[in-house]
């Protein structure tokens, strides 16, 4: 009966070291786990500030974009502007160079509709100026003359 107890008691004991080994284990498991756990809520809580940093960003160049987009349409529509003028301004371009081939202020206005006035005033601004390079010349000025008058440069 003694080896039959002693038996016993050697299997609990065994049966309890073992018990004991495996809790042990899942301890250091489960701290391991808790350990896993927490750098990946710290992993999640970097995200989320990289998130909210990312949208904050994409905030700011969405306005950056809008106003560019603004500045683009008012620069297209000053384009369109200046084109409108230039070209209401190419007939005076046209009727210089008629002028410095020879033509009259009567011309002017048969042709291009002008008052007398109007082309007498051209024909004794660039009436006077011979040469080939003059007319090339006269126009540039004129042009420059009208842009400045407008406004259009500057």
């Amino acid at each position: 009966m003694i080896n039959h107890t002693l038996a016993i008691d050697v299997v609990q004991c065994v049966l309890i070291l073992a018990l004991g080994g495996f809790v042990f284990r899942l301890r250091g498991r489960c701290s391991t786990l808790e350990q896993q756990q927490q750098q990946l809520q710290d992993q999640l809580e970097k995200h989320r500030r990289d998130q909210y940093g990312l949208c904050s960003a994409a905030v700011q160049v969405d306005k950056r974009l809008m106003e560019q987009e603004k500045r683009l349409k008012d620069i297209m529509e000053r384009i369109q502007s200046v084109a409108t003028q230039e070209s209401a301004a190419t007939p005076y371009y046209t009727a210089i160079d008629r002028i410095r081939k020879g033509a009259g202020p009567e011309q002017l206005v048969a042709e291009y509709g002008m008052a007398l006035s109007e082309a007498k005033l051209l024909h004794n601004l660039y009436g006077q100026q011979t040469g080939a390079g003059d007319s090339q010349e006269g126009i540039r000025v004129s042009h420059e003359t009208h842009e400045a008058r407008s406004g259009l440069h500057g």
